[in-house]
């Protein structure tokens, strides 16, 4: 399915036009490389990767124009990926909480349990 609206993309394009509508990238044209480039750009293994570079030269020269046009420091930014590189927020750090507040409000809550149930076991005795 994606391999057809590849071609059908690159028969559009043709060989005569340097973006879809002319010589002038559009809007059209940046979504287009936005989605194309991940193909080419992103280092995985896609089929449709293999299927551009053989059946659709075009295409991928289309994408390398509106690269080196727009972006013409893509290659330099995009070299080396810090080894600690993460689109993951670190999680905050958890801290270890004081253990004499942790304490003394865990004995207050016991007391006044207890306290309470005191109070209603001695309310109620004898009914």
């Amino acid at each position: 399915f994606c391999n057809q609206d590849l071609q059908a993309i690159s028969d559009y394009l043709g060989n005569d036009k340097l973006y879809l509508h002319g010589t002038k990238a559009t809007t059209i044209d940046c979504v287009l490389f936005a989605h194309l480039s991940q193909f080419l750009y992103v280092p995985l293994d896609h089929p449709q990767t293999k299927y551009m570079h053989e059946n659709c030269p075009n295409l991928v020269e289309y994408v390398n124009r509106f690269r080196d046009s727009y972006f013409p420091d893509h290659e330099e930014k995009c070299k080396e990926v810090p080894a600690d590189f993460s689109i993951r927020p670190e999680p905050p750090k958890k801290t270890k909480k004081s253990t004499w507040y942790s304490s003394r409000y865990l004995a207050l809550v016991v007391a006044i349990s207890v306290g309470g149930i005191a109070w209603y076991v001695s309310k109620n005795k004898g009914k």
